[in-house]
């Protein structure tokens, strides 16, 4: 009955199981397509019948459109009262401009992106006169799109030589060069395709994402993120076990009254001291500098000694480290995590870290309800 009082009474902690994800964060954006196309004038006058279907490929010599002088002149094939047009040069043929075919980077502006693309279609049937535009001819496989972003943005992008766009509207990606530039005291994002055009011939303006958020790892509650300090040691204050191959420190020995002890030779007396080291930190050239180390295993003020040195370090700086409590066995136990990346709900972080967690483990999703070593319900 006491067990059970205490059960029902006592604090019951909400636990997490990790799981492996990414983070659904990537900036959404309009873009502005540039092309290399250009818009074709009728050489004659009367009713147009298109040849070739709207958004396609054509090939130097192949018929695109005929005139014909009578509205009732539509036929199944080229028609011998018609007169016909032929492509002049390869590309992709589309019925409709939009005004904007001769736009280059140097035309963008920032009030170009709040307006929307007026489109003139041109329909089979309808009557033409010469010198009015027919179609659209797009002669280059290589396009690009330009987006307007800010100067935090641009901190993001800078880190890309190259990105992925995912194109809205049919839901497909496509990794493009990245160039930032600054036109007319505007940031953009310049990128640039060499395949996909045809894609999205007909379209000026493009809703698109920006892949920027390519972390992967262990996803886990930002609640469930908590501090814990450790012990800043010097790597050369490192020594291996003198009856084994494990690595720890050199502590100098003290009485009950916090007087070094010494040996018959006047040297102090040392002790090898386990301890756990949760992080390494090197130099650019991969070498160890120092370490931090679980301060369970030592107090302020402790002595530690070089091997065959007399140089010696006294404990006391510490460091904070980030990390979970993970409740596998029963009781709160701190982990430590290293982020990938992070948003205002989840943060990711990497898989396989030295005292670190794994994919499955139990954590306490709100770190602020336990301290480590707390039984968990």
């Amino acid at each position: 009955a006491v067990s059970l009082f205490f059960y029902l009474t006592a604090d019951h902690i909400k636990s997490f199981q990790v799981v492996q994800g990414t983070l659904s964060r990537n900036d959404t954006y309009t873009a502005f397509a540039m092309r290399t196309e250009s818009v074709q004038l009728s050489s004659g006058s009367g009713y147009v019948q298109f040849y070739t279907p709207n958004a396609s490929k054509i090939s130097r010599g192949s018929a695109v459109y005929g005139i014909s002088a009578t509205e009732n002149a539509d036929t199944s094939g080229i028609s011998s009262l018609q007169t016909i047009f032929y492509a002049d040069q390869d590309g992709v043929v589309v019925y409709g401009s939009d005004g904007y075919e001769s736009y280059t980077e140097d035309s963008l502006t920032p009030e170009l992106f709040s307006t929307k693309a007026s489109v003139v279609s041109f329909d089979s049937g309808a009557q033409t006169e010469p010198g009015n535009a027919v179609y659209r001819l797009v002669t280059d496989e290589q396009w690009e799109i330009a987006v307007p972003v800010t100067n935090k943005q641009v901190v993001t992008l800078s880190n890309f030589s190259t990105i992925k766009v995912k194109f809205l509207k049919d839901g497909k990606t496509q990794t493009g060069t990245l160039n930032l530039k600054s036109i007319n005291d505007q940031n953009y994002a310049v990128i640039s395709f060499t395949s996909g055009m045809i894609r999205y011939a007909e379209d000026r303006f493009l809703s698109i994402e920006l892949v920027t958020n390519n972390g992967s790892g262990l996803k886990i509650p930002n609640t469930a993120i908590t501090e814990k300090d450790f012990y800043k040691i010097p790597a050369q204050m490192l020594v291996q076990g003198g009856d084994s191959n494990s690595s720890g420190f050199l502590r100098e020995k003290t009485d009950k009254k916090g007087n070094v002890m010494l040996d018959d030779n006047g040297q102090p007396v040392t002790e090898f001291v386990n301890a756990t080291i949760y992080e390494q930190v090197n130099d650019e050239n991969d070498n160890p500098v120092e370490y931090y180390v679980d301060m369970a295993a030592f107090n302020d003020g402790d002595i530690l000694r070089a091997q065959d040195s007399a140089t010696t370090y006294q404990i006391g700086e510490t460091v904070p480290l980030q990390g979970v409590y993970c409740i596998n066995k029963g009781y709160a136990v701190f982990r430590k995590i290293q982020f990938v990346d992070q948003n205002a709900e989840y943060s990711i972080i990497k898989k396989q870290t030295q005292y670190g967690i794994s994919q499955y483990d139990y954590i306490v999703e709100n770190a602020s309800t336990v301290s480590e070593e707390d039984i968990v319900h």
